[in-house]
């Protein structure tokens, strides 16, 4: 089970990201963590600080795109060509939006 992570006894939300599904190294697990934790946190804060849902969900995401362990953004799986590509979307009750298919080296 995670550790708790402590916030205000206020909550003006709730944040809940993933690392992906599939088979992680045991060794890694405390950096896996420690990641989660980290965008969770930024979430929270961002609630805390008076950002909406959307901004909040994409701060969390953002730590998890600049960590080289997570299947998203620094840590993309290349393609066959050895190319990054990914896939955004953002989504609330008003609008929604996604950039498909960001290719670089």
């Amino acid at each position: 089970m995670a550790d708790a992570i402590e916030t205000e006894t206020n909550y003006a939300g709730f944040i809940a990201v993933h690392v992906g599904a599939g088979l992680q190294s045991q060794a890694r697990l405390p950096r896996y963590r420690e990641t989660i934790k980290r965008a969770c946190l930024q979430g929270i804060r961002a609630l805390n600080n008076g950002k909406n849902a959307s901004e909040a969900a994409c701060m969390a995401v953002a730590v998890l795109e600049d960590c080289p362990l997570t299947n998203a953004g620094i840590g993309s799986n290349l393609t066959l060509d050895g190319n990054v590509e990914c896939d955004a979307s953002m989504m609330d009750e008003e609008s929604y939006g996604a950039i498909g298919a960001v290719t670089g080296n």
